[in-house]
């Protein structure tokens, strides 16, 4: 899933770079100086983060209208690692690129003073950490109507449960419960051993949560997900794939993208992650975009001759909004909207940021079939809203996930972490599409028992149909 967080913006970083490394004594950075236009109070508005920027050094608070919390704090050599390119807009406000991050820019507003609630820092008592927790959830969760939840009544019904003589188990235990019915995999509830998200299983996993429920052969549901999963891409290999034309992108099988191609004319380009192109465990987003543009370079070369494409996202979970916009830059005829953005709050929205196609060197613009679907989440779902836009590509298959926002992180006072979905994404008709997912052009089912059972795969069968190919050979290559 797309983690873009403050927290994850301004990581701190461990090891700095070899020119970092020769300076002098006292002597700052080119990186270090561009601070010096922006020292103060600053508030990336709609998100509860305020960055006290000094001479020498910065604070990170966590904030809402019932507590505040020092979510880090960062000497400017760590702060410059993790901010690129500020700009001062105005005396008032100013943007910077995160290359943990790249797609949008953070924008940020001057305040005069810290919020209120920062004069005193919440404590860590299990009193607090519900305060805080509730909260921040009450004030920066977007989508209380649009998923039917009534958080003021939960206020209620557990803040008398809470007390301070309460071990770390029994709170976990509260504030799970507390998040419980909040069907949003972009919320979640992190301590230093356990995590938790009220999302509720669909699509693929659904299907096969149900399936293992009625089997014996395997106890262990995540080895029975991973086995069936194999199964259903030897069927793809197999049954669709021409022979020796598949190439993968990643280190294990079936990788991040794989590709090949079908019928010898019909190119087929499977993306199953958003993000890790770059193979490193601590690329920032901006890497893995840079690394996924050649890879793409790659599956351009190997199908730039067909008379038409196959995408298939339909399992893929997210990952970061670069990276899926420089996969579907590739397709782009023009520079053009995408989409648009803002924040939900308390406060209101944030301006709208808009994000457009910038086309790539090489370009496909023969006719293009994208099945999505139930498990096509997060950045995956940034990808379909932006594909959609283009005249050569239909999409088929199920609604999406309906979990377009990053997650923004929250700190709480104990140390453990929340999560929330905070953003509105909408199409550039101003069409936002989060909770109900973005529907197909045309419905077709993305995955079933039955199809797996007979080896077939009645959406690829769709997308070779909508081609002109028939699919009613038993094996297509």
């Amino acid at each position: 899933m797309k983690l873009l967080s403050l927290l994850l913006f301004f990581t701190v970083v461990t090891s700095f770079s070899a020119n970092a490394g020769c300076q002098e004594p006292g002597e700052k950075t080119e990186r270090e100086t561009e601070f010096e236009s922006v020292l103060g109070i600053w508030e990336r508005r709609g998100y509860g983060d305020v960055f006290k920027i000094e001479a020498d050094h910065a604070v990170w608070y966590n904030y809402a209208r019932g507590g505040c919390v020092v979510a880090a704090e960062w000497n400017l050599t760590e702060l410059a690692g993790q901010i690129m390119d500020v700009e001062v807009l105005s005396e008032s406000t100013f943007q910077a690129t995160s290359p943990r991050a790249p797609a949008f820019p953070v924008v940020f507003d001057r305040r005069e003073s810290l919020p209120e609630t920062c004069a005193s820092m919440s404590s860590s008592t299990p009193v607090s950490v519900f305060d805080f927790l509730w909260h921040n959830v009450n004030d920066y969760y977007a989508f209380f109507a649009e998923r039917d939840i009534d958080w003021l009544s939960r206020y209620d019904a557990f803040r008398s449960r809470v007390d301070d003589n309460m071990d770390n188990p029994a709170l976990w235990r509260l504030l799970t419960e507390l998040l419980s019915g909040i069907d949003d995999y972009h919320v979640n509830l992190y301590s230093s051993d356990a995590e938790f998200s009220p999302g509720v299983p669909r699509g693929f996993i659904k299907t096969l949560l149900q399936a293992f429920e009625s089997q014996t052969e395997s106890n262990d549901f995540g080895v029975y997900v991973n086995t069936m999963f194999l199964r259903y891409m030897d069927i793809l290999l197999n049954r669709y794939l021409d022979d020796n034309s598949v190439q993968v992108e990643g280190l294990e099988w079936p990788g991040k993208m794989l590709w090949g191609t079908m019928r010898k004319d019909i190119g087929y380009l499977q993306v199953l992650s958003m993000e890790g192109y770059s193979n490193r465990k601590d690329a920032t987003a901006q890497a893995d975009v840079e690394a996924v543009k050649s890879v793409m370079e790659r599956v351009f070369n190997d199908l730039k001759d067909t008379s038409a494409m196959i995408i298939d996202v339909r399992f893929n979970g997210g990952g970061d909004d670069g990276v899926a916009m420089a996969i579907a830059n590739f397709f782009a005829d023009q520079q053009r909207l995408a989409m648009q953005r803002t924040a939900r709050s308390y406060a209101g929205e944030t301006p709208t940021q808009y994000l457009y196609f910038e086309p790539a060197e090489f370009v496909y613009r023969k006719p293009v079939v994208l099945i999505a679907g139930p498990d096509t989440a997060s950045a995956a779902e940034v990808f379909v809203l932006a594909m959609r836009n283009l005249a050569q590509v239909q999409v088929i298959g199920e609604a999406t996930q309906g979990t377009l926002s990053e997650m923004l992180e929250k700190i709480l006072p104990n140390g453990w972490r929340v999560t929330l979905s905070n953003q509105l994404y909408r199409d550039p008709n101003g069409i936002n599409y989060e909770v109900a997912g973005i529907p197909p052009q045309l419905a077709v089912t993305v995955f079933s028992m039955q199809d797996f059972e007979i080896g077939a795969n009645t959406a690829l069968d769709k997308a070779l149909e909508m081609l002109g190919y028939s699919s009613e050979s038993p094996e297509l290559h």
